[in-house]
C-alpha cells in the first residue's frame, strides 16, 4: 500500500499543542449548546418534579451536562430551592443530583 508523501511530511511539522487543538476542535463539534425552555415549560417541570416528591412516582429526567443530554430515571427525593439542586434516587439505589436550570424535560412514568 502507497503512503501518502504529503502526509507524512506535514505531520512531523504539527507541533503537539496544535495536535491537541486539532482533536478537542474534533470533540467540540459534537457537543450541542444549552437548550433554554420556556417559562410555561419549566413550570410544567417544576409542578411535575414536586408532584414526583409528594406522591413518591417515577420520572425520567432529560438533562443538559457538558454538553451531552443525560436521562435519569428515578424518584425524587429532595428539591433545593435556594442552591437549584434537585436530588434523583435511581432505580437501583444510585442518587444523582442535578441542577434545575439544566433539566430539559421530564415524563413521568
Amino acid at each position: 500500500m502507497l503512503r501518502d508523501s504529503e502526509t507524512v511530511r506535514w505531520q512531523g511539522t504539527l507541533m503537539f499543542k496544535h495536535k491537541k487543538l486539532l482533536r478537542n476542535d474534533s470533540k467540540n463539534d459534537y457537543k450541542l449548546s444549552h437548550p433554554h425552555p420556556d417559562e410555561t415549560q419549566a413550570k410544567e417541570m417544576e409542578q411535575l418534579l414536586i408532584k414526583s416528591l409528594q406522591e413518591n412516582t417515577l420520572l425520567k429526567v432529560t438533562a443538559w451536562k457538558s454538553g451531552c443530554l443525560v436521562s435519569r430515571v428515578g424518584k425524587v427525593t429532595k428539591i433545593d430551592r435556594y442552591s437549584k439542586k434537585v436530588t434523583i434516587q435511581g432505580e437501583r439505589g444510585s442518587s444523582c443530583i442535578l441542577n434545575l436550570l439544566h433539566i430539559i424535560s421530564i415524563v413521568t412514568l
